[in-house]
């Protein structure tokens, strides 16, 4: 079974602990407030991950290059881009499993 949780973005950097196969599946904002929602497994079991969302205004630098744009959140005038950081380690670990 899954279900959808909100996490409220309001630092610049969030680290969340999610259940492995998380899927963010809206940005938006609310209360003013940059807002994710997520789609998680309820299965107990599951391994935990540590994820880490970035927000980045438009115009700004992409400081690390592992970031995957995830949404935009338009707050009055600002616009707020959410991008999740990528471990490096997943990755090579998914390219590892590939049968060529």
């Amino acid at each position: 079974m899954k279900t959808i949780h909100k996490y409220p973005l309001t630092e610049k950097k969030t680290e969340l602990e999610l259940p492995e196969g998380s899927t963010v599946v809206c940005v938006h904002e609310q209360h003013g407030v940059p807002t994710l929602w997520i789609e998680m497994n309820l299965n107990v079991n599951a391994p935990m991950k540590k994820t880490t969302f970035e927000i980045v205004g438009t115009g700004r630098l992409l400081k690390h290059g592992n970031e995957q744009y995830i949404g935009t959140a338009f707050i009055d005038e600002f616009v707020w881009h959410v991008y999740q950081m990528i471990d490096i380690q997943d990755v090579i670990k998914d390219i590892s499993n590939i049968d060529f």
